[in-house]
């Protein structure tokens, strides 16, 4: 843990390059397999704000729950780490628009000069 405000500074730097890392990248996949939903897209991004905000209530309910039998620093502690684990399982997602090598549709028909 950090314990005095340079470090936590340096901590701080280095926490924003990481998240916009695979914050920018996991919002453009999730919008771009919405776009292949056409006329359900709208159903697509509310299911996945419900979803998400479900899970962050889950999530913070049961660490409510932990407080009658943990301290207050290991349940912080264990509330980082789960963040933490789920910042790089976001990381994995292998969404198609954010392959390197885009699969350009070809042309069937022969074209004419």
């Amino acid at each position: 843990m950090v314990g005095n405000y340079p470090g936590a500074i340096a901590v701080n730097a280095v926490n924003e390059g990481v998240t916009m890392s695979y914050n920018l990248p996991y919002v453009k996949g999730m919008y771009d397999a919405g776009d292949s939903f056409e006329n359900r897209s709208v159903a697509y991004f509310t299911l996945m704000e419900m979803f998400g905000s479900y899970a962050r209530a889950m999530f913070w309910i049961i660490l409510v729950g932990l407080a009658g039998f943990m301290t207050d620093k290991s349940i912080v502690s264990l509330g980082f780490a789960i963040a933490a684990v789920a910042s790089l399982l976001i990381m994995t997602e292998r969404f198609p628009a954010l392959s390197a090598r885009r699969k350009v549709k070809q042309n069937p028909q022969p074209v004419s000069s």
